[in-house]
């Protein structure tokens, strides 16, 4: 008995003593993670656009909020350089790793953001925040992103209505309210794509 019983007794602890191993594997390398996070917004805060293209895999697909998909990272240094053209500068930025998954060699990495820009054409800065998915693959003693896609949680109906802060979708949108989608598919289109001008009340 007391030799089966410190058979036992070896097992849990070599149990116990890999998941914690595991454990402590996912928590290193989610600091790795975040560490190039960091060194990545400090590059993309000081506009240096060269050194934002060497975390990315020349083989990237980049998939934008509000924005057509971005394949190789030649897509991505064109886009990047046709926003500073324009006068888009980001000047604060946040990138907060919640969650590593490791596959093989890659890692899905699932975080979320805050973001304030100047936009060529506005007089005040814009804020935003978000969350976003970033694949890393393993590239020698480093991580590299071969896909990456995020979007913002606010509704851009709601900020232009002046609730940013809330994130949602206003009553009136048909697009988040299903009364009024099923109201729209019941109407019909007449003259250039015009909703006819009057209405039930006549008016």
């Amino acid at each position: 008995m007391k030799i089966r019983s410190l058979m036992v007794a070896v097992l849990m602890f070599a149990a116990v003593a890999m998941f914690a191993q595991k454990g402590g594997g996912n928590k290193e390398l989610k600091g790795t993670i975040q560490d190039l996070n960091n060194k990545m917004v400090g590059a993309i805060v000081n506009a240096d656009y060269g050194k934002i293209l060497t975390f990315y895999d020349a083989n990237v697909i980049s998939l934008p909020n509000y924005g057509k998909m971005l394949r190789g990272v030649d897509a991505i240094a064109q886009h990047q350089q046709q926003s500073a053209e324009m006068g888009n500068k980001v000047t604060a930025m946040t990138l907060t790793t919640k969650k590593v998954m490791p596959y093989g060699n890659a890692v899905v990495e699932i975080g979320t953001f805050t973001v304030t820009m100047e936009i060529a054409g506005m007089d005040k800065p814009v804020s935003d925040v978000g969350k976003y998915q970033t694949v890393w693959v393993k590239h020698d003693d480093t991580y590299k992103i071969i896909s990456e896609i995020w979007n913002t949680n606010v509704h851009p109906m709601k900020a232009l209505k002046g609730g940013a802060e809330k994130g949602d979708a206003p009553k009136s949108d048909p697009v988040f309210n299903e009364e009024n989608k099923d109201k729209d598919k019941g109407e019909t289109m007449s003259g250039k794509g015009k909703r006819p001008t009057s209405d039930k009340k006549g008016n």
